[in-house]
């Protein structure tokens, strides 16, 4: 098992490419079939707000669970893979772990300390698809 990052977020990402891989919770849901499915993906957990968007993998082989899920990001989006490599962070292990709580914390913030992402990080977890 490895815990990998994919995401995205206002830091890396012009809006105009965040409005497009963004998901709504609807979209989250109705995808989350297809998302458990990615090859090398044991379970996923997605973060996504106005200024980010973090798709956390537990994942049983790192490079077929990123191609998939990059597969599927550029499919959802409409945005070629090589666009998207552009703007696209991937963290693994502890990095991926430890970015989490940064996030949560607010301190990756836009508005350094914003509390709301603590919500919005609980509300995901809450819904992770493992």
């Amino acid at each position: 098992m490895s815990i990998i990052l994919l995401g995205l977020n206002y830091k890396s990402a012009p809006v105009e490419i965040r409005e497009k891989v963004s998901m709504s919770k609807t979209h989250i849901q109705r995808n989350a079939e297809a998302l458990q499915q990615l090859d090398g993906v044991d379970g996923i957990a997605i973060l996504s707000t106005c200024n980010r968007t973090e798709f956390y993998l537990d994942a049983s082989d790192d490079q077929r669970a990123v191609a998939a899920l990059m597969a599927f990001i550029s499919s959802y989006s409409g945005c070629a893979t090589d666009l998207l490599q552009q703007h696209l962070y991937v963290m693994k292990g502890r990095a991926a772990v430890e970015h989490l709580f940064t996030v949560a914390a607010g301190l990756d913030s836009m508005i350094l300390g914003e509390s709301q992402i603590q919500g919005q990080v609980q509300d995901e977890i809450g819904r992770a698809h493992v």
